[in-house]
């Protein structure tokens, strides 16, 4: 069952202890995990809807494609997703090549349109985390899933400097967790019999909430409240399947600020996430990061739960190429498991006035193109 192998490597992170955060921008995973509020960027949406009162003329993202792995600095790493693309397994036996080998794949795609105080957007996002070691008590903590939908969502002003917003979203889940121990291990005879162990499927609705207030100072001051999933967002299972596993809320702070002149730019921030959840350190809830631009060029680097980030973007008119190194923790404190991972991205923007004509094509900040 090759294609059981295959499809890992389009599903979404382990749960471990790991803090999940979706929609994160290779540009945001470059400076520490900090998400910076723009006028021209669509998918806003997906990370907090009131900067949606943000939004000037119509911004739309044709694509952005993303592609990450872990433990690929070097040939060795690189060559353990060579072993698990090829696995077969014929028996508990099978797994020996495996042992001490760790692998994490992400996949994530979506497009969005914004209008000032409204958006919406379509995604599609997955990645795999895997690990086997103990060969003396084999188990293999394994997550397949991949999600897909929509999101619509909606700002209003409160203040002359403040507004909230609000989106709703449908979300489409297959597949989920599983710990395979000795004794499954022992008893099944094929890729199949484990595949089964992970078979669930169904589907949700969630809303997310934001509030930003932007005062008009100096460098553009932005301070943020957003909370994802509010109440958590829980899943119908379809057929015979059981349910997947619900997605907790995420309840965010987050401060930035940033300045542009013709030929240069930087901007930075801090955010503190997953404030309601009370089982994990406080280490592994903090993001600071900062980004300077010169001409075609973005710099990059921050902390990620105690963590060097570093990122590159390359502004190739109608496309945008970004690239970042981050580490992950995956245990219960910063410096117990971490786990570091590239991304990649390529993205696709176009920026429109109320009359329809082309007014920029980064999708981001720089004006490139203006017609009157």
């Amino acid at each position: 069952m090759k294609l059981f192998w295959l499809a890992l490597f389009f599903v979404l992170p382990s749960r471990a202890t790991e803090l999940i955060q979706p929609f994160q921008s290779v540009r945001s995973l470059g400076m520490g995990g900090v998400y910076v509020y723009s006028e021209s960027d669509p998918g806003v949406i997906f990370r907090n809807p009131a900067g949606l009162s943000k939004i000037s003329g119509i911004r739309a993202t044709l694509f952005d494609l993303d592609f990450g792995l872990n433990n690929c600095a070097g040939l060795t790493g690189c060559a353990n997703y060579d072993l698990f693309r090829d696995f077969r397994y014929t028996g508990i036996s099978s797994i020996n090549a495996l042992y001490g080998k760790n692998i994490w794949v992400g996949v994530d795609g979506y497009g969005a349109i914004a209008l000032p105080n409204f958006g919406f957007g379509l995604f599609q996002m997955g990645s795999l985390a895997l690990r086997i070691e103990n060969p003396a008590y084999p188990v293999i903590p394994i997550s397949y899933v991949s999600d897909y939908g929509f999101i619509l969502g909606g700002s209003f002003s409160v203040g002359p400097e403040t507004s909230v917003g609000i989106s709703g979203k449908r979300v489409v889940r297959k597949g989920g967790f599983a710990n395979l121990g000795p004794t499954l291990l022992a008893s099944a005879s094929s890729s199949q019999a484990l595949q089964d162990q992970v078979n669930q499927n169904g589907y949700g609705y969630g809303f997310d909430t934001g509030l930003i207030y932007s005062p008009k100072a100096v460098l553009n001051p932005t301070l943020a409240l957003s909370w994802q999933d509010v109440g958590s967002t829980a899943f119908t299972p379809v057929g015979t399947s059981t349910a997947p596993d619900r997605i907790k809320d995420n309840l965010t702070f987050s401060t930035t600020l940033g300045a542009d002149i013709p030929g240069f730019g930087f901007s930075g921030g801090f955010e503190y996430r997953h404030i309601t959840d009370n089982n994990e350190q406080l280490g592994k809830k903090i993001h600071l990061g900062a980004e300077i631009s010169l001409l075609m060029f973005d710099f990059r680097a921050g902390f990620y739960q105690g963590y060097t980030t570093y990122g590159l973007g390359v502004d190739l008119l109608f496309l945008q190429l970004d690239a970042a190194t981050y580490t992950v923790e995956k245990g219960v404190y910063p410096g117990q498991s971490p786990d570091q991972r590239i991304e990649i991205s390529l993205s696709m923007n176009l920026g429109f006035d109320p009359n329809l004509s082309i007014t920029d094509t980064s999708g981001r900040r720089r004006r490139l193109k203006q017609r009157r």
